[in-house]
């Protein structure tokens, strides 16, 4: 089997510090990526992205966020 770089995943609002892609699921098409250390709803509160594919490339949908 032979690796081939497909797609670089990023954030719409990704900061240095976030540590995202530190977790990441695939379950029933999505991917979620996790940014443990968002600050957006609270110091560290985190972060999940989710990602969906149109078939050739993955398109960010949703952040979740607690």
């Amino acid at each position: 089997t032979e690796w081939v770089y497909d797609q670089k995943f990023t954030a719409t609002d990704a900061e240095d510090g976030d540590w995202f892609g530190r977790y990441l699921v695939f379950n029933d098409n999505k991917l979620y990526i996790s940014a443990t250390m968002d600050n957006e709803n609270g110091y560290n509160a985190g972060a999940v992205y989710v990602y969906s594919t149109n078939g050739t490339e993955w398109i960010q949908e949703q952040k979740l966020m607690p």
